[in-house]
This record gives structure tokens, sequence and C-alpha cells, in this order.
């Protein structure tokens, strides 16, 4: 069976033939002319269309791609909507499911299940599923309700030995009806639930399925959401994933929470998340350092005021400092040199402490955590974790300012650091208890 969908879209209210396999769109040409039609344009947010089979598509994230003459037949999308019925669909969305092993890991489908007897006897096993309500998990991310679920399915076909397939799924239930195009941001908080949970970026969406409420407020399947995506099969297992039993489940909204919201204010939370399970255990400098920046990023985060709060003396001088160069500077005509001074103010206004003294003060702060981790790199190392501030300081600023040395067995063990003290920081807000945080560090790390 063709995997290519075939059928014809709109673009700039000329219509064309397209044939569409994997990302990629080829525009069936049906006369020379049209070659020339996409010359001014890059790219596009959607681009509507209709399949062979009267379904509604709607193209998401499109490039055109030109050759040296600027002509275009070929255009790569980042997905597609693609309605599951032949009736006229307008792309909007009240409800969104989704389907991944990662989400049966962090959920699992067994919470459904309930086996009361076992007769060795007579092998009657009592096996029963509960209902919907009684394996549901709902919270609130702003006002968009969320759920884990579980979805039953039963297999009448007397030839099949799994009678009822459970697979977990979640989902988003918006207030108010909205456009298809505007659900690629909550798409982006599930997925960064998931791989704050794996550790890991490798998570696959098998299935994601839109609703819309129909006049007695029943949701009803409209289409199905097919993202293109660079992971492999899910690699994560128990030991080395985050489940709902690992924490209290009246938490789980902080939890979501405390990654959703990041993203919007530091988009270098992306670069914290290993691709796959392969690459947590290579180390370069480039990725220490990127480590390093989202360290900074989440401290300045969560402690704003670091050394102003806590050092009446230091907090005076600083505005002391700011305050003289401000005069100086408004004092200037010349605004080439006002720039200058106005590149000091903001450094100054930024400053609250040494590197090695902010790195320390997170250490102590969940080093009761970390036990296990510090013992192996003592052992492995021979380095005390006094010194860890110290040279995590020294190998930044060498980075930073372009001395890029080969790593050390010390930058490598401050490595083994950062990385749990970043998510212990990301969990700074969920309120998970000291119990909840080492079982968690202990399974990811």
């Amino acid at each position: 069976m063709s995997n290519i969908i075939y059928g014809s879209l709109e673009i700039n209210n000329k219509v064309y033939s397209f044939a569409l396999s994997g990302h990629i769109i080829k525009i069936v040409q049906s006369a020379s002319y049209l070659i020339n039609d996409f010359s001014d344009i890059d790219c596009k947010d959607t681009i509507c269309g209709v399949t062979s089979d009267s379904r509604d598509i709607l193209f998401l994230k499109c490039t055109f791609h030109k050759n040296r003459f600027m002509c275009c037949d070929t255009i790569s999308i980042e997905g597609y909507v693609l309605s599951t019925t032949n009736e006229v669909y307008n792309f909007s969305v009240d409800k969104i499911n989704f389907y991944s092993d990662a989400i049966n890991m962090f959920y699992q489908p067994k919470i459904a299940e309930r086996l009361s007897k076992i007769d060795c006897s007579t092998g009657n096993i009592d096996f029963s599923t509960c209902g919907f309500k009684d394996s549901e998990l709902s919270f609130f991310y702003q006002d968009i309700k969320c759920m884990f679920n579980i979805a039953q399915q039963i297999n009448l076909k007397p030839e099949e030995s799994n009678r009822i397939e459970c697979n977990s799924y979640f989902s988003f239930e918006f207030p108010q009806t909205m456009k298809a195009t505007e659900m690629i941001e909550y798409i982006q908080y599930i997925y960064d639930f998931l791989r704050l949970v794996n550790y890991s970026s490798n998570i696959l969406f098998k299935k994601i399925i839109l609703y819309l409420k129909d006049e007695n407020k029943i949701y009803t399947e409209k289409a199905i959401l097919h993202i293109f995506q660079e992971a492999k099969e899910y690699e994560n297992n128990m030991r080395n994933s985050v489940q709902i039993y690992d924490f209290e489940k009246s938490k789980i909204q902080d939890v979501f929470g405390s990654t959703a919201a990041l993203r919007k204010y530091d988009n270098k939370l992306q670069l914290y998340f290993p691709k796959d399970k392969s690459e947590r255990y290579r180390i370069e400098p480039i990725k220490w350092f990127s480590k390093a920046s989202i360290f900074e990023g989440l401290f300045s985060e969560i402690y704003p005021n670091f050394k102003s709060s806590k050092n009446e003396q230091f907090d005076i001088v600083k505005k002391q400092v700011i305050n003289n160069i401000k005069s100086i500077s408004d004092s200037l005509k010349n605004s080439e040199e006002k720039k200058y001074y106005n590149c000091f103010v903001s450094l100054n206004e930024r400053y609250e402490g040494r590197l090695s003294e902010k790195f320390n003060y997170v250490f102590k702060e969940n080093k009761s955590f970390l036990n296990e981790i510090i013992a192996k790199i003592e052992k492995d190392y021979g380095i005390v974790s006094g010194n860890f501030g110290d040279i995590y300081a020294k190998y930044r600023n060498k980075v930073a300012h372009g001395d890029i040395q080969p790593l050390t067995e010390n930058e490598i063990a401050v490595y083994r650091i950062m990385e749990p003290l970043i998510y212990l920081m990301l969990f700074k807000k969920a309120g998970l208890s000291d119990d909840e945080k080492s079982r968690i560090i202990n399974k990811l790390f």
C-alpha cells in the first residue's frame, strides 16, 4: 500500500496538483509557466488543500526549495492536519489526544487494570478494567484542562489472542475553540514534559487526534495531526524514567507547569535534554558550555537577587556603582560614548556574585540528593566536592572567551554534577518532597 498522498492545493488563489511523500510535497506541473509562480515565496505557515479522496488537508510550516533559476516544484513541511472524514473541516479544535510510548511509560496502562482473584486450582482469573473516570488524572495548566487517561479497545475477532488493548494518552481540552495552527505551542508543552520525565528528547508521538464538540457537547474526532520527528523507537524503561508513582499525583499540575512555563522565558531549555540515550554519555566543550548557560539562566530565574538579598553591604555598593555610572553617562553628549557606559550599567545590574559562589550555593542546597553521584565521582576522579564551584567557574570563563581546551576529568566530573543540579532547579517550584527528589534523581542520573 502506497504512503503517498495525492490531491490539490491552493497558493495565491491558484490551484496545483500535488503528491506528498514523507515531509516533501512535489508540485505536479500542468503547464511550464507555473514553475516560476513561487519565485517570490520562501515559506508559508500553512497551505490548504484537498486530497484525492476528498479530505481536507492543512500543511504546516512550509518551506519552498528553489533551484538556481528560482524555479520551485518542491516544498518541505514540518507536519500536516488531515481530516478523517469527507465533511468540510475548517481546521479548528476543541480537544487534542496524544499517544506515545513515553506516555505509556509515565502513566502506565496497568492503572486501568483490576485483578481481584486468581484460583490456581481451577485456572479462573477475575480480571477487569475500570471506567474512564476511575483511571483519569486531570489538572489545569492556565485555563486548559489537561488529562492523562487510558483508552481501552476490545478486539472481538475470535482468532485474536489480545482481547483487550489499553493505551495511555494525554489530552488538552480548550475552554474555547481554537485554530489548528494555534496548537503548536501546546504540543511543545507535552513534548517538554515527556523530555523532563525521561531526560531525553527521543520522544515520538505515534498518534495525535483532533476533536470538535458537537451540538450535544460531545467530542467528535475530526482530524489527525502528523508531526515529522527525528525520534527513534522509545528507549527508556521503568528504571531510567519517571512514572506517576514517583511523586504524589496531586503534584502533577506543578510538575507539568515547571517545564511548560520555562520554555516561554528561556529557549535554552531545549538544549538541556540529550537527543537520545547514547548522546547523554558524550561530552565535549561546546556541549559543556551549553549546559553551563542553561544553569546560569535558570539560576537567574530562580534566584533573581541572589547576592543583593543576602548581603546588605553588597546591595549598597552595587547601587552606588550603578548610580555613579549613570551620572557620568547622563553628562556625556557623545551618543557612542554613552553606549559604553550603558553597557557597564547593564553588566552591573546583572551581577549577583561570583560564578563559583552560585554553583556552590546550588550544590550545597541539593547535596543530600546527590550522595550516590558524588560518591561515584570521588571514586572515579578523586575530586572532593568542595572544588566543584572553582572548577566550574574557571573552565566556563575560558570557553566563554574563546579559549576552548579539551575536557579533563575535573570538568567531566563537574558536568555530571551540573546535569542533576539543573534538573533540581527545574523542580524548585514543583513542591516535591526530599524523598521524591532523591528517587527521581537516582533514576535518571
